[in-house]
């Protein structure tokens, strides 16, 4: 189901064709260290918010990386860019798909530059 794309957190393809008016909303990519993980996700509410809970579920330390403010779909096209480009480097566990074993940060700034470009 993750390779299917089917639990990528709660946006896809399907959610922004029958939801065009959230396309635009803004919203939040970022990069998080979890312990000794690495995770990427995006948000309408803000990266704070996001890491309270996480801190709350997973136990562990979590520091913000980076934390950019864009329109929704354009980070969701970039988290889904990521997620493919480097699922060889992704985990799997109960907390999240979006997790990596690496530290990506370089190539999340990268990718960023590359859809403002």
């Amino acid at each position: 189901m993750i390779d299917e794309k089917i639990l990528i957190g709660g946006y896809s393809e399907k959610v922004f064709n029958d939801n065009p008016e959230i396309k635009d909303i803004e919203g939040f990519i970022y990069l998080l260290k979890i312990g000794n993980l690495y995770k990427i996700g995006i948000s309408r509410i803000s990266t704070s918010s996001r890491v309270k809970s996480l801190k709350s579920s997973s136990k562990q330390k979590v520091i913000v990386l980076k934390s950019i403010k864009m329109n929704l779909y354009k980070a969701f096209k970039i988290e889904q860019s990521l997620l493919e480009e480097f699922k060889y480097k992704r985990i799997f566990k109960d907390l999240s798909t979006e997790l990596f074993s690496e530290d990506i940060t370089n190539n999340f700034l990268i990718k960023i530059n590359e859809y403002e470009n």
